[in-house]
């Protein structure tokens, strides 16, 4: 059974460095933890502009969350989890559209 990746809304942060403002779309991402006996080191957290992949690692973490900073246009997000032995099949892929100016729905695929 693969884990249920969930995205909630996007949060909306100002940035500002060196008399520079703007702003930046993050979402954060939660899962469910695996079981205790599988010895999970960490999650690590992928994303790719195109369903299906190839995905990069945005970031590994030892948490059932992630924080992650949206790109325009497709957002695609899988979640694999390692421990001492292997790195397990990816979650179901979950998607975020960026639009200028405006978002549109969650779509799990």
């Amino acid at each position: 059974m693969k884990t249920l990746v969930k995205i909630l809304p996007i949060i909306l942060l100002t940035l500002t460095l060196t008399a520079q403002t703007s702003v930046v779309r993050v979402v954060k991402l939660i899962w469910d933890a695996n079981p205790p006996e599988e010895n999970i080191l960490y999650y690590s957290v992928k994303w790719s502009s195109t369903s299906g992949g190839p995905y990069l690692t945005v970031t590994n973490v030892t948490t059932t969350n992630a924080t992650v900073i949206l790109k325009g246009g497709r957002n695609f997000f899988i979640v694999t989890a390692v421990n001492n032995f292997a790195e397990s099949d990816p979650s179901e892929e979950v998607y975020r559209h960026i639009a200028p100016g405006r978002v549109k729905n969650i779509k799990a695929q």
